[in-house]
């Protein structure tokens, strides 16, 4: 299976297969490489750790994987378990446990929360009864 990105030019869809079902790699790389009809060219990366990070969860594992779970930050509580970005402080009597601290928040007040994702509040947020909103911040539960 195949599972990076492409950049292709919109010429490549002459060369797809009108069928339910096409194999990109197999049914048109393959075949315009071999015939001549096309120049390809790729970046391979062989690197074995690839990890979905399409939800939350799967973010946090993957940062456990990698063990790269605190940023250039100011910890000054308890983090257990949690990625914490860039730039944040992260205060006393603050306990983060399976959290995701997103680039420059600040937490000054004692809070404890546990499976959530902490960002900067911003307008642009939708005023969502599932997220909660205090101290600047906007704190979603994962």
């Amino acid at each position: 299976m195949f599972s990076g990105s492409h950049c292709v030019s919109s010429r490549i869809f002459r060369y797809i297969p009108d069928r339910d079902v096409s194999d990109l790699t197999g049914h048109v790389y393959v075949p315009l490489v071999k015939s001549g009809q096309e120049t390809i060219a790729a970046v391979v990366d062989d690197n074995p750790l690839w990890f979905d990070v399409g939800t939350p969860q799967r973010y946090l594992a993957a940062s456990r994987k990698l063990g790269n779970m605190i940023g250039k930050s100011v910890i000054e509580g308890d983090v257990r378990d949690s990625v914490v970005w860039d730039d944040c402080y992260i205060g006393r009597g603050v306990t983060l446990e399976s959290c995701i601290v997103t680039h420059g928040v600040e937490m000054r007040a004692p809070m404890r929360l546990k499976n959530a994702i902490i960002c900067r509040d911003d307008a642009t947020i939708p005023r969502d009864p599932q997220y909660r909103f205090e101290n600047g911040l906007a704190i979603a539960c994962i």
